[in-house]
């Protein structure tokens, strides 16, 4: 008889602490899951502001005149 009260104690030990495993497991994929889409959520956001930045700088910068672009003098023809 102790070895059977010993046995269904350990049994349920046993089952105790696979449910808990179990639980922890859960816990620590939802922590993953939640923490890469805060990560992901914030990468997004930083790629956004940097190409927003670089736009308003090229935007920005002062148009630079192509060698075809110079205006040259040109004095009219005399008859």
């Amino acid at each position: 008889m102790k070895y059977l009260h010993a046995a269904i104690v350990s049994g349920l030990l046993l089952m105790s602490s696979l449910t808990h495993a179990n639980t922890l497991v859960q816990e620590v994929e939802q922590a993953i899951k939640q923490t890469t889409q805060e990560a992901l959520a914030q990468l997004v956001a930083a790629q956004k502001k940097a190409i927003q930045d670089s736009l308003t700088q090229m935007l920005l910068q002062p148009t630079k005149a192509l060698p075809s672009d110079k205006q040259t003098d040109v004095t009219p023809a005399k008859d």
